[in-house]
């Protein structure tokens, strides 16, 4: 049977049963000592097959990439990524379309500037072309979008913590997961961190109940255009959007009264 013949629906059922064959497999060990989820990968692409499946993963044989930082090509790093990564489906998909967007970088500005953004958008649409649920996709790009955060490990405590809210919390862990995974795959050692930053400013915001998204917050748009008198709209959820932001560095700050008071300054200076 050719591939071509086989539905998209299909191919991304079997893509995740390799995905996480060492689990689904894990009492059995084979003659080949490489894990067993790499070794379908690359089964895939000494077959000729991957190409039907993820074809712009292939534009990464043979990409070089620094020394310093990497032992292997763009696709060997996408595919040792993916092995380093945690037992999940979204987190291997992440590792191993995260740098899907080098060679094109590459090609087009000589550098690989960039390319977590460009490759998000590549990512998706390879994964809509296998017909993953949209759930899924949106997780894998949102990881890929902005797995070059904080790489030098520089960032603010209040970056970290405003980069959890734009993502959602358990997305910046599953980030932090990547992470490591990334170092890992990279052949050159692991700097783990950044990732432990990361996972203790989580913890520390769980600890201080931290609004994690909105509909966390002790007010509601209704309670807004009660007491300020202002008409369901856009300005509405600026304003929400605005708290939230204060709640995030300023967990104590989430109470009714405290957030009514914030709103109406905000309104008035129009800082939303």
């Amino acid at each position: 049977i050719y591939l071509n013949d086989i539905s998209a629906e299909r191919k991304q059922q079997e893509i995740k049963k390799i995905l996480l064959a060492d689990i689904k497999y894990s009492g059995f060990e084979g003659a080949f000592k490489t894990a067993k989820h790499k070794r379908g990968i690359i089964i895939l692409k000494e077959a000729n097959a991957l190409k039907s499946i993820f074809p712009r993963l292939l534009e990464g044989v043979k990409i070089g990439q620094d020394k310093k930082y990497h032992a292997y090509d763009v696709l060997m790093h996408n595919i040792n990524t993916m092995t380093k990564s945690k037992p999940d489906y979204v987190l291997r998909l992440a590792g191993l379309l995260h740098d899907i967007a080098k060679p094109e970088q590459l090609k087009n500005t000589s550098k690989m500037h960039h390319h977590e953004n460009i490759g998000s958008k590549i990512a998706k649409e390879q994964l809509d072309n296998l017909k993953t649920p949209k759930a899924i996709t949106e997780k894998v790009c949102t990881l890929i979008e902005n797995h070059m955060f904080d790489l030098e490990g520089n960032a603010k405590i209040s970056t970290i913590r405003k980069k959890a809210g734009q993502v959602g919390f358990d997305n910046f862990l599953m980030l932090a997961s990547l992470r490591r995974a990334d170092f890992l795959g990279s052949g050159k050692g692991a700097d783990f961190d950044t990732a432990i930053r990361w996972e203790n400013v989580i913890n520390q915001m769980r600890e201080q109940n931290t609004p994690e998204s909105i509909s966390d917050l002790e007010i509601k748009g209704k309670d807004l255009m009660d007491a300020l008198e202002i008409k369901e709209g856009q300005k509405v959820g600026l304003i929400l959007e605005r708290l939230f932001q204060i709640t995030l560095q300023k967990p104590k700050q989430n109470k009714r009264e405290l957030l009514l008071a914030h709103a109406r300054k905000i309104l008035k200076e129009r800082d939303y």
